[in-house]
Order: structure tokens, then sequence, then C-alpha cells
């Protein structure tokens, strides 16, 4: 018994021994934890600088920023008249109080009780003649505050015709006093006074002032990108006070780094017509003191806003605005444009001009956009009828 548990311990003994020696042939591992390396996540983070700049598309349009607004100044650029800020004494005379012909109408009532849903107010004068649900609480307009007379009259609404419950009643609005309530009375026809129950009805109305710059809306336009492009791009207009066509506005983006425009017109321009950039507001522009015309230059891809508005009754004008931007300053063709296309036409004054006329406007267009034409490019054309243009452009002053 002794012997054999010698011999187990013996085989215990040697079973230790070649688990040691595998343990040591093998070597250890350790379970420590081992160093890894650091890896930059914001390379590939969504919207980091590392991910945008794999975009070929971002990246085209990082050169295109750099490029257009880095860039060196085109030598071509000057302190033209067109580019610099308008006199104090053309922003005074644009400045002027507006006549107060245009107005609202407020319009309450009528103020006894009358069923719902049954009737229409019926309103009626030179400009404007809606049918207004009764009893009302509304604003009409605008309206020229003439000596033309608003009637006034309540009618009940039917399937095909409505028919009248009151007589009309009318008042004159240039007699009425801005913001001063008045009451006005309407005569209830007596084949309705049973159904009213009232034999007069009254309204509340209150005259208000209306600001026509205050409503209008901004209409936008890029100008033309190419001199093939400029007679499709051309905006004209027409404004009349009496028609309550008081104001324009327009928002003329570029399509270039540099933008020109040439603004002609019926009237003098410069009470009517202002040019802003839209980068530091200044007011812009060279208006001529001989015909009705202004011409207007901006650069660093300034956007111009154009507001023109009518001042006084009896007021109208007819305008034409033609526009070219690119990333050269675009004066001179422009101004080679306008001259053979629009001072050969009709389109601005209504006739054909003669030579020494559109010289005058030709010459004063020279000086506001700074544009020459030297005996080079004479030369250096070819076509023989562009030569003869240029060749006399040199010669205007």
């Amino acid at each position: 018994m002794l012997c054999l548990t010698s011999r187990s311990w013996l085989w215990y003994l040697l079973g230790v021994v070649v688990c040691v020696g595998v343990l040591m042939a093998t070597g250890e591992k350790s379970i420590s934890p081992r160093p890894t390396r650091i890896v930059d996540l914001s390379a590939s983070r969504p919207g980091s600088v590392s991910e945008l700049s794999k975009s070929k598309d971002w990246l085209s349009q990082v050169r295109f920023f750099n490029k257009a607004f880095f860039g060196p100044e085109s030598s071509d650029w000057q302190n033209f008249p067109a580019s610099q800020a308008v006199d104090t004494s053309i922003v005074q005379l644009q400045q002027q109080a507006k006549d107060d012909r245009l107005a609202t109408l407020w319009i309450n009532g009528p103020t006894e009780d009358i069923a719902l849903h049954a009737y229409n107010l019926e309103v009626r004068c030179r400009t404007l003649s809606p049918d207004i649900e009764a009893p009302a609480n509304t604003f009409i307009g605008p309206t020229l505050r003439d000596s033309a007379s608003m009637s006034f009259k309540l009618v009940e609404r039917k399937w095909l015709f409505p028919s009248d419950v009151t007589s009309a009643a009318a008042v004159p609005l240039d007699k009425l006093d801005y913001d001063q309530p008045v009451s006005l009375e309407l005569p209830v026809l007596s084949a309705s006074r049973n159904a009213i129950g009232q034999d007069r009805l009254h309204l509340n109305l209150k005259l208000k002032r209306f600001d026509p710059d205050a409503f209008a809306g901004e209409a936008q336009f890029e100008a033309a990108a190419t001199s093939s492009k400029i007679d499709s791009a051309t905006l004209a207009g027409t404004l009349s006070y009496n028609d309550l066509n008081v104001t324009h506005k327009k928002l003329i983006t570029p399509a270039g780094r540099y933008t020109t425009l040439i603004i002609t017109g019926d009237g003098d321009l410069r009470k009517y017509v202002r040019c802003t950039r839209t980068d530091n507001g200044q007011q812009v522009g060279a208006y001529s003191d001989l015909v009705p015309m202004m011409a207007v230059a901006v650069n660093a891809w300034a956007s111009v806003k154009i507001h023109i508005s009518l001042q006084r009754f009896g007021e109208g004008l007819h305008y034409r605005i033609v526009s070219l931007s690119g990333d050269q300053v675009p004066n001179k063709a422009l101004l080679l444009w306008f001259v053979a296309h629009d001072l050969t036409d009709k389109k601005i004054e209504g006739r054909v001009l003669s030579l020494p006329e559109i010289d005058n406007r030709a010459a004063w267009l020279k000086t506001a956009l700074g544009v020459e034409f030297t005996d080079q490019e004479v030369q250096n054309t070819q076509d023989p009828d562009v030569k003869n243009l240029l060749d006399h452009l040199t010669k205007v002053q």
C-alpha cells in the first residue's frame, strides 16, 4: 500500500514537471494592456476640414471664393463717376416729401345690428369697386385722394343679382382729413325697413395716409453675363402717379465681379431713381444734367438695389435699364452696345436721335464710365463697320 502511494506521488510530480516545461517552452503571455496607436478621429469626422478637403466640388468653391474676393482688383477698375457716391444735393432732392394724395380708407359698419352673412357693402369710386361683406371692419385702397367721390350702398346677397337695401351715399375723399373719424348715413329703402328694423344705417370712416414705398415688392433680376444677352436682360417699366403705380423696386444681382448699368427715361432721373450697393449701403451713380440718363458701376460682386418712385400727382415715368456683368470691368463693352443699339432706336426717347445728339450722350457716358478708345484699338479691329464706330468714338468729346 505504501509502495503504490509512492508511485502515484511520483507520477504526479512528473506531470507537474512536464507542465512547467511546456509553459517555459511556449513563453508566458502578458495580460497587461498593450499600448495602441492613437488615431486622429477628426481627420474622418463628417464636416471636418480634412474630410471636406476630399471633396472636389468643395475645393472648387474654395478656389472660386479666393479668386472672387481675395484676387487682385482689375487694373481697369478706377474711381470713375459712375462708381462714386451720389452728391448730397441729389439725395436731398429724392428725399422730398411725397404728395399725400394716396390714401387708404378704414370702413366700419353698419354700426346697427343686421343679420350676418346676408348683406354686402358696395363701395364704388374711380379706382376701386370692392364688394365687402357687412358688417365690415376693414381697409380698402390705395386710392387717389382727389375730388372724385366714393359711394357706399348696402345690398342683400341674392343667387343671381343683389337687391338694394339702402340708397347710395357718397363722400368726396378730398374733404376728409387724415386720421379723423367721420360718420356716413345710409338711408334704408322703404321696402327693406321692416327686415332691417331701421330707417337709417351708419358707417364709420377714417382716411389714412398710404406710403407706396412701404408696400412695393422687390423683384430680382440677374445682370446680363454676356453682350449677346444684354437685350434679353433689359428691364423696362412705366410709372404713373394718377394710376396708383407709384414705386418700382428692383434688385440687380451680379454675374461676375463687376456690374455696370445704364438707365434712361423720359423724365429727370435725379428726382426719381436711386441705386444702392448692397454690400455697404452706399448710394452710387452718375446722373446727366442734360438728358435723362444715369450710369452705375459696382465691384466686389455687389448687387444693386434700384428704387424708382414718383413724388407728385400727375407725374409719370417710362424707364429702361441695360446691364452687363463679368469678371472684367464691362464698362466699355456696355457703352459700345448701348451706342449702337439703344441710341439708334426709338425705345428710349420715342424718336431717332441725330448724330450730334448721339455724340452728346456717348461723350457723357465715356466720362461717367471712365472709357477711352485708343488708336491702337481702332487699328487692331478687323470689321470695317466696328472700326468706323470706334474711330468715331475716339473723337467724341
